[in-house]
């Protein structure tokens, strides 16, 4: 399948990797979940070409790796954090902590590797999920826009990709912060051949976004090969950093850094009810650390939850 530009014109030479690879482990009890429309509690997956949902792992159990699936096994979970190297002093990760932010409005712009943040189904108690998070740090109007299969640039099905989500929240006036975990399905996408580099990917959304504030999230994957390899999501988080010099109001969070093998399902690309808690806790603190109610926004670019 050639991928789509985007403008949402063909483009050749691209193919775009189908829901089936980025489809969410979504457990029996999600599937009233799966297609609901987005608010400040929950975001509609927009998951289409479902498998049954026995053949989804379960919510609760952890990376053991298959041989001979791409996935890892024993060895893959000494797979290195890797986390951002900076180049300079501007890029000195934060590691103060702070209990509000300036921020108090946001906006959540991701794929399915974000579905559990605020998914009833991984997270029963509301008080876990991002909304919930980012209230603690004096967030008030939460605007979630989260789809199963995503990229910055390719369509599945002609559903809305990330340029087309941000776009409708600036076309409603929304002006305010950002949150945008989006990366691994555009890292996998170039893999097998997205015209547009994870250079480009970054601009098309950061231009859109020019003069407020934006906390990006890093992606890591488990896996050792394939489309979903976690050295395609590593020269993405490096393209990420780099933008720091471009977009004076980007400031990024480093969840490659902080994440545990134990949080991933079987995929190595998602994961389980109690990842999705530390995901959730855990940006919504960075969110604060990156733009502090308190002071200017942090100088660093690159910030962590801690």
């Amino acid at each position: 399948m050639s991928a789509q530009t985007a403008d949402g014109s063909r483009a050749s030479a691209a193919t775009v990797i189908a829901p089936g690879v980025d489809e969410p482990p979504i457990p029996p009890d999600v599937a009233d979940f799966a297609g609901q429309s987005g608010d400040s509690d929950a975001a509609g997956s927009g998951i289409t070409g479902h498998r049954g949902l026995d053949e989804f792992p379960d919510r609760t159990s952890t990376a053991q790796g298959h041989s001979g699936d791409g996935q890892s096994g024993d060895s893959g979970a000494q797979l290195a954090a890797a986390p951002l190297r900076n180049a300079h002093r501007h890029r000195h990760r934060t590691r103060t902590s702070a209990t509000a932010t300036s921020c108090s409005s946001v906006v959540v712009i991701g794929e399915s590797t974000s579905l559990g943040l605020v998914s009833p189904a991984y997270l029963p108690d509301a008080s876990l999920r991002l909304p919930a998070q980012l209230r603690r740090h004096g967030v008030s109007d939460i605007r979630t826009d989260i789809l199963g299969a995503r990229s910055i640039v390719e369509r599945w099905h002609n559903q809305p990709n990330a340029q087309d989500a941000v776009q409708a929240q600036l076309k409603r006036g929304y002006r305010g912060c950002w949150i945008i975990a989006m990366g691994t399905n555009d890292s996998a996408n170039q893999a097998v051949g997205g015209v547009y580099s994870s250079t480009q990917r970054i601009d098309l959304l950061m231009k859109k976004l020019s003069g407020q504030p934006v906390l990006w999230l890093t992606v890591k994957s488990r896996n050792k090969s394939g489309a979903y390899a976690d050295s395609h999501m590593q020269a993405f988080d490096q393209a990420l950093l780099k933008a720091c010099s471009r977009y004076p109001d980007l400031r990024i969070y480093d969840w490659r850094a902080e994440v545990q093998d134990s949080w991933f399902v079987d995929d190595g690309i998602h994961f389980t009810s109690a990842g999705y808690a530390q995901r959730s806790r855990r940006i919504a603190d960075a969110l604060a650390n990156a733009f502090p109610a308190e002071g200017a926004a942090s100088s660093a670019c690159v910030v962590s939850s801690g």
